[in-house]
């Protein structure tokens, strides 16, 4: 099977500290995309997924991105993922806004990202169209991996994935790009 792009760690600088959002849910106030938690089959039962809001960033932060890092993007925001022991994964998706998101990592979350192909689909798919999966049978793992804390890295937001394993809520900068200016 040939694969498209997946992902890339990157050497970028690292944003200044004062300028990083308090990665406090209850402060967070702005929320620039909200989805809801997603229902899926997984190992034979209805399982719940994470919540996967987008909160606006402070603009300093934003220009600091642009000047330091990509100056063309659609939007920056700050990805939180609500860990508890119940909802463990962000279930299997595409991304509707974005074909790449650049992400730099402020909390990991302890689990995995994998890169997924549903049965009769391309690996790559429709870019700008939502794909959610129903259940877990219906995939096979092209690619996992741990995602470094406090590094940049970019992805294709155009192939399933999802984040299996959490252990603690995962919070990132996401910077959403329809080119990879990385290539």
């Amino acid at each position: 099977m040939e694969l498209p792009f997946l992902y890339k760690e990157l050497s970028l600088p690292s944003p200044p500290p004062h300028l990083l959002p308090d990665s406090n849910p209850v402060n967070l106030k702005k929320i620039m995309r909200e989805y809801q938690s997603q229902m899926i089959l997984k190992n034979g039962k209805h399982s719940t997924s994470v919540e996967n809001n987008l909160y606006y960033l402070k603009p300093e932060l934003e220009a600091w991105i642009k000047e330091n890092i990509c100056d063309s993007f659609n939007d920056v925001g700050l990805k939180y993922n609500f860990f508890t022991n119940e909802r463990t994964f962000l279930a299997p998706h595409t991304d509707v806004t974005r074909h790449y998101v650049l992400i730099y990592n402020l909390l990991s979350g302890d689990g995995d990202l994998v890169f997924w192909k549903e049965t009769n689909f391309p690996v790559q798919r429709q870019t700008f169209t939502r794909h959610l999966p129903a259940n877990y049978d219906d995939l096979e793992e092209v690619l996992r991996i741990k995602t470094p804390s406090q590094k940049w890295f970019i992805m294709n937001g155009s192939v399933l994935h999802s984040v299996e394993n959490l252990l603690n809520d995962r919070v990132q900068l996401q910077v959403s790009l329809n080119v990879n200016p990385f290539e």
